[in-house]
């Protein structure tokens, strides 16, 4: 399937939620920064495709994205605190590996555990912005690279 250009263009329009974004994270870390909005497909790789358009700056290599970041799952230096994660969110009975071998899976919904591996993987902050359909308000997440050692990050980052 070829990729639209509409995939990813500037989403233009969408001034007060760039400044509503622009004004939480610096709030949040302290930084004030450009917001550009962009589109991305919906077809449940859009965490992939998001992945791949701030790594890449295309869409196109979400298909290599997904067994990168679920690869850096397995690894052995971060599997033992991925794990735990899952098992605090899926409950003790779940089985990670067979979790794991279904995210593989094209079009498999993404989630904060594969957003919280990629933030390691990539050795950045990745800061997710939603609304919420049943109040309209909105909450960013920030996740940061260093998972198993701190929460977020502080003034000594280099990332």
């Amino acid at each position: 399937m070829s990729e639209s250009v509409n995939r990813t263009q500037i989403v233009h329009g969408n001034a007060a939620v760039s400044q509503s974004l622009r004004q939480a994270i610096k709030t949040k870390t302290g930084q004030d920064t450009n917001v550009s909005l962009r589109r991305i497909f919906g077809d449940g790789n859009c965490l992939f495709r998001a992945l791949s358009l701030a790594v890449t700056r295309s869409q196109r290599q979400h298909a290599l994205a997904r067994p990168y970041i679920v690869n850096h799952m397995m690894n052995d230096s971060v599997s033992s605190s991925m794990e735990q994660l899952f098992v605090s969110r899926e409950g003790p009975n779940s089985h990670f590996h067979n979790y794991l071998v279904n995210m593989e899976t094209n079009r498999v919904w993404g989630t904060e555990q594969e957003i919280t591996a990629a933030a390691h993987l990539f050795n950045c902050s990745i800061i997710c912005y939603s609304k919420y359909s049943s109040t309209g308000n909105f909450c960013l997440q920030q996740f940061s690279p260093h998972f198993t050692t701190m929460a977020s990050c502080n003034n000594t980052c280099q990332h």
